[in-house]
């Protein structure tokens, strides 16, 4: 059970951060799910941490 809770959690998280990601970045340079490489998907993901913690820094 709290194995199946807390693998919900970390895939929720990692699907926010994709998104956050997917949309930091400029409309031009985006790349079709369909399209996207385990490289793509990562630095997407890791995009998506960093916007994340921008905002953070700028709200405190």
């Amino acid at each position: 059970m709290l194995c199946s809770v807390l693998l919900f959690l970390t895939l929720g998280q990692l699907a926010f951060c994709f998104v956050i990601g997917h949309l930091a970045c400029p409309k031009h340079d985006r790349i079709r799910l369909a399209d996207m490489t385990q490289d793509d998907l990562t630095g997407t993901i890791a995009r998506g941490w960093n916007q994340l913690g921008a905002a953070t820094d700028r709200r405190g």
